[in-house]
């Protein structure tokens, strides 16, 4: 039997100091993040956060439509192949039939075929976002150091 524990009820201070990652979000399939404000943040650190924060709400709106399209289209396949042998996606209980390995990699060669150019696209963007915060996080980062040091 499996541990079945309530859920937790920990919840990030108002003004954390680190960022907290959450549980994976069902339609993205990537962790959830509250990013840390801290009470004394500056112009350049609010507009980094801001950078990271559109990133990445652009990379789980990115994922959350990619994976309802591929849970979609792997239906459609499914249903369309079984049809195509004259057969029901489900048994007589109700219980989903598998389709064959070979099968399956057929429809994940079509799919990757099919999304090319999308998965191409959001790659380049991928890069173009991510190279883009490096410049920024550095400049953060020698602020952060230099107001140690003067302290």
């Amino acid at each position: 039997m499996a541990d079945s524990k309530p859920p937790s009820n920990i919840k990030p201070p108002s003004w954390p100091h680190n960022d907290w990652i959450g549980p994976v979000d069902k339609r993205s399939n990537l962790r959830k993040i509250n990013f840390a404000e801290p009470l004394e943040e500056t112009e350049r650190e609010a507009a980094y956060r801001k950078m990271r924060q559109e990133t990445y709400e652009w990379n789980h709106q990115f994922w959350a439509r990619q994976n309802q399209n591929f849970i979609q289209v792997k239906e459609e396949f499914v249903e369309d192949t079984f049809a195509k042998k004259g057969m029901n996606a489900t048994d007589n209980e109700g219980a989903k039939q598998n389709l064959s390995t070979e099968e399956m990699a057929e429809f994940y060669r079509n799919f990757l075929h099919d999304n090319r150019q999308i998965l191409k696209e959001y790659n380049r963007e991928w890069y173009r976002r991510n190279f883009g915060l490096l410049w920024p996080a550095l400049r953060v980062t020698i602020d952060k150091v230099l107001r140690k040091l003067i302290r």
